[in-house]
């Protein structure tokens, strides 16, 4: 007997969870505006390392055609400052805002970017600016847990999105404006 009633509980259990669960989901009254976009073209996943999370933001920065604005907390890697030097040459609107306790370390690419005419702030904000996220034109953003790094991109275990939104896009523009206006100019000197 005892078994028997061990499977109606679990069955029990099971409908009452799958229930309440379903209940959440189909509920009519909606959750408070968290701000999430209504569409997306297009999600590409890269979890580090591995290839892909090299390629993902090198694909990004060199099909770019109006803008890369970048907000990274530290930023060593030579591949991307590269590419968006090339963006900037191209005449890519190009912008990086670093994390303050990160720039100019033994590393950083920032003076690099500086120095090839790409405009680098340092975030003022007293805590860290621990943003890790890149905006590409008017619809694609590059966000996750990497750093553009050596280790970040070819060592750690990271993860890196490629999200395809406009809206999104938006919404991540609005929060970098909001770092650039507050944050000081690069200098490398």
């Amino acid at each position: 007997m005892r078994p028997l009633t061990y499977l109606l509980g679990a069955l029990f259990f099971l409908s009452f969870g799958v229930g309440v669960g379903l209940s959440y989901v189909q509920s009519s009254s909606p959750l408070p505006d968290a701000g999430l976009p209504s569409s997306f073209s297009g999600i590409r996943s890269a979890f580090c390392p591995s290839p892909a999370c090299i390629a993902l933001p090198l694909e990004a920065i060199e099909g770019s055609h109006s803008r890369v604005w970048v907000a990274m907390y530290s930023f060593t890697n030579e591949s991307l400052a590269a590419a968006l030097v090339q963006a900037h040459d191209r005449g890519v609107d190009v912008r990086v805002v670093v994390e303050k306790q990160q720039a100019g370390g033994s590393f950083s690419q920032h003076d690099e970017l500086s120095a090839a005419g790409v405009p680098v702030r340092i975030d003022t904000n007293p805590s860290l600016m621990h943003h890790k996220f890149a905006i590409v034109d008017d619809s694609l953003i590059l966000t996750g847990s990497m750093n553009w790094t050596g280790n970040g991109v070819g060592e750690n275990n990271e993860n890196l999105l490629s999200i395809a939104s406009g809206e999104l896009n938006q919404k991540y523009a609005d929060e970098f404006d909001a770092i650039w206006n507050d944050s000081l100019p690069y200098s490398d000197g």
